[in-house]
């Protein structure tokens, strides 16, 4: 008998067991590599999306506080728009959990020859990454998109790790983004399927030949041709049970991807159907499998399914988008058709794979929607802009606005130069105008022109801004018509002139008036002294020669004669007093006014014996005054307390307060007091609250003091109420440093 290991049929089993094997561990390979490329393809354009989204959600920021920095004429510079904008974006990644393991969105900006990352890395632990030099191998992703390149690669990120990576710049900002994820995580999971195929399939050789070799041996001897067929079979299925595992397997990846999966047959019966498919779709796999592609929804039946198969069976694969309601909310699907082919390229079905996109389409219809009130709020203005390179000065863009103030259609503005609007020989002066704002990157411009097409001059004011885009910098002018403004300035400057002229017509009249006034008192005062001391002397010898010799009558009517004259004499003397204050020079030096409370109460030593009057008195500070004036204020507000002093003794104090521009000295009594409605009547002359039987005096005294008071410049007031006594207070502000050093001058010029 041959040996078993020599039969041909033992070797053609042999072979045929291998041969199963390989297919099997083939088919596999083939799966694993075509689900990779797969995942490879939509993990891409998954980052793709993602980055693109987030770089123009960015941009949309940076453009609303653009126009928030313009429309509140708040200053600002890139560098300030770049930290409010990075201010949000950070607070936003604090919330970003990545892709997967290892997944990752990042932003950068080119600082000198280094790239610096503006938020914190997933792989690090320090608050602020590393720069990596822009020369370096590493962070290629970010180097492009800093380069203003956008796309998906393969390259080293910041760690010298192989990452499969999106980048896209943010001309605004002067920034890119970048989303990205290890290759080695894109593969783990193939890799372990395809180890996993290979190790069952070893096994399954090797415990094939094992099994085979020692069970099949004796077998072969003992049994027929059918017994050797049938411990094939039972090897092929062995195989096969290898492959379903490894199928399980592949169903787990694809059970964990996050887009939904649909397999169909040739004829559109759904072979597969993930989970993320079940979501997407609300409906459970057991219901699906088997049943028409169609079923799943409107964009997938009819004419729409027949065409979407023409251009698989002409391109590979036919994209789509697709509106679906998931709890009670409708979404947004992206979805791409394409064809399953066997290793020898023929279609065997057809795969459909879609994933929400909603959120996405809610940014970009807000972006578009910000575009258009962006472009809304320019065409509606009603001020005149345009739009410039700030290189050239040829103008990008032009609202209807500045069409209507320089008279020219809106179109033919765009490509002229910017000192085209402005008076042929006043270009040069505006051309260096415009290269200082930008510059300056903002200004505001006065008493400037444009020339209308018909050659007239329209006066604006221009308030210039300049924004840099990243590719290029523009600045932005607002021109405003002023003409009217102008015309209202100079009316309303002719109106102040002719106001200013008869202000000082009438100010002369009134020092003339007051002049004559003052000389008007000061010669009757001093003329009517002459007959009054004739009168005066004619009653004293009237009193001297008949009192007791006349009957009671006749003595009442000369003592009242003599107590009006002297009245009338006091008048006349405070009259002449209150002329002389205001024809006298003022000259003003310091006074001491201690010192000059000393002397006066000196003077009044009678009156306050008469009254009991104690006076006390505060720190006092030199006052820069006319010492005689001042001498008379302090005599006539003591005076005036003592004279209307109440039951009680009569307590005077004197205190100073210092105040930003000069002094405030008061003068408190407790005294009887005056009423509220009469503060302002007791300053004026001849006014007197009571009658000379309660109360002697002229009414001059307070309205001499408040004529001394005016003319330092001060204020005089009073605090009171009846039965609480009063506080007179008035302010001497400090002196003029000029008129002080004239007044100096002119005292050492006399002295010398």
């Amino acid at each position: 008998m041959n040996h078993p290991a020599n039969n041909p049929e033992t070797a053609r089993m042999l072979w045929m067991m291998f041969i199963m094997a390989a297919v099997g561990l083939i088919m596999s390979g083939v799966a694993i590599l075509l689900l990779h490329d797969i995942a490879f393809t939509e993990t891409g354009q998954r980052l793709k999306q993602t980055v693109e989204s987030h770089a123009r959600l960015i941009e949309a920021i940076a453009r609303n506080e653009t126009t928030h920095f313009n429309d509140h004429d708040v200053p600002w510079t890139s560098a300030t728009l770049q930290t409010v904008v990075m201010d949000q974006v950070r607070q936003a990644h604090q919330r970003f959990k990545g892709f997967g393991e290892t997944g990752e969105f990042t932003m950068g900006r080119q600082e000198g020859d280094q790239i610096i990352f503006e938020l914190r890395h997933r792989h690090t632990k320090q608050d602020e990454s590393l720069p990596v030099p822009m020369r370096s191998e590493l962070a290629e992703p970010m180097r492009l998109a800093l380069l203003g390149q956008a796309g998906i690669m393969v390259g080293l990120d910041y760690r010298g790790v192989t990452v499969l990576a999106a980048h896209e710049p943010v001309a605004i900002l002067n920034m890119g983004v970048v989303a990205k994820i290890d290759m080695a995580e894109i593969r783990r999971p193939f890799i372990r399927a395809a180890w996993q195929v290979g190790a069952i399939g070893l096994v399954v050789i090797i415990a094939g030949s094992l099994l085979f070799y020692r069970i099949g041996r004796p077998m072969i001897r003992q049994i027929s041709e059918n017994q050797a067929l049938r411990e094939s079979r039972q090897a092929l299925l062995k195989v096969q049970a290898a492959m379903q595992e490894t199928s399980a397997q592949l169903d787990s990846i694809l059970r964990a991807a996050d887009l939904a999966i649909v397999a169909t047959d040739l004829s559109q019966s759904i072979l597969y159907f993930n989970p993320e498919a079940e979501q997407l779709f609300g409906r459970s796999a057991t219901r699906t499998l088997s049943q028409p592609l169609s079923t799943l929804h409107a964009a997938l039946t009819g004419e729409k399914l027949e065409q979407a198969i023409r251009e698989v069976l002409e391109r590979q694969e036919y994209p789509f988008e697709f509106d679906v309601l998931i709890a009670d909310r409708e979404r947004r699907l992206e979805g791409v058709l394409s064809g399953i082919t066997t290793p020898t390229g023929e279609l065997s079905g057809f795969l459909f794979l879609a994933r929400d996109v909603t959120e996405t389409k809610i940014a970009l219809d807000a972006l578009i929607r910000s575009e258009r009130r962006y472009r809304l709020l320019i065409e509606s203005a009603n001020d005149a802009i345009l739009i410039a390179d700030a290189t050239s000065g040829i103008i990008l863009d032009a609202n209807p606005m500045a069409g209507t103030l320089v008279g020219r259609p809106t179109r033919e503005l765009i490509g002229m130069h910017q000192t085209q609007l402005h008076p042929p020989g006043e270009q040069a002066r505006y051309q260096e105008l415009f290269q200082k704002h930008v510059r300056l990157g903002n200004g505001l411009l006065t008493g400037t022109t444009v020339m209308r097409q018909d050659g007239t001059e329209v006066p604006v004011e221009i308030r210039a801004a300049v924004t840099d885009l990243g590719d290029q910098k523009v600045i932005l002018g607002i021109f405003r018509d002023v003409t009217e403004r102008r015309g209202l300035e100079e009316r309303l400057q002719g109106m102040n002139q002719e106001l200013e002229r008869r202000v000082v017509e009438r100010t002369q009249e009134l020092h003339r008036s007051n002049q004559d006034l003052q000389q008007f008192a000061y010669v009757a005062s001093h003329d009517l002294q002459e007959p009054l001391r004739l009168i005066t002397g004619y009653v004293q010898l009237l009193e001297k020669r008949y009192r007791g010799r006349l009957d009671e009558q006749a003595d009442k009517y000369i003592a009242s004669a003599i107590e009006n004259v002297n009245y009338m004499q006091s008048l006349i003397q405070n009259l002449l007093g209150y002329a002389r204050v205001g024809h006298s020079d003022g000259k003003r030096e310091n006074v001491d006014l201690e010192t000059l409370l000393a002397r006066t109460a000196s003077h009044l030593e009678p009156l306050m014996r008469e009254t009991g009057a104690l006076i006390t008195h505060d720190p006092l500070p030199t006052l820069w005054a006319n010492p005689v004036m001042m001498g008379q204020l302090l005599q006539n507000l003591l005076g005036n307390a003592m004279k209307f002093h109440g039951i009680e003794p009569l307590r005077i104090h004197l205190g100073a307060t210092r105040e930003k521009n000069g002094w405030v000295i008061s003068i408190a009594d407790n005294g009887i007091g005056i009423e509220a409605r009469h503060f302002e009547r007791i300053f004026l002359i001849f006014q007197k609250l009571h009658s000379r039987a309660q109360h002697e005096g002229t009414g001059i005294g307070l309205a001499l003091c408040k004529r001394i008071v005016d003319r330092h410049g001060g204020r005089l007031w009073v605090e009171s109420a009846p039965g609480t006594g009063s506080i007179f207070r008035f302010s001497i502000p400090d002196a003029d440093p000029r008129a002080r050093n004239a007044t100096d001058a002119l005292q050492t010029e006399t002295t010398n």
